[in-house]
């Protein structure tokens, strides 16, 4: 059975999570012409228009 004090750890620990976590930021919209290399599945290389 679950007692009461780790019911309360569990809630603050909850609580914290959610104190701590940021807002999303919004950088804007491009287009990318084309995709030139893929690194370890999470790290692209790409050409975007209208940037030099």
């Amino acid at each position: 059975m679950i007692t009461k004090k780790f019911s309360y750890v569990i809630i603050a620990l909850l609580f914290l999570s959610v104190c701590f976590s940021a807002p999303a930021k919004t950088y804007g919209s491009v287009t990318v012409s084309r995709v030139v290399s893929v690194y370890d599945g999470d790290t692209i290389t790409v050409d975007i228009d209208g940037y030099p």
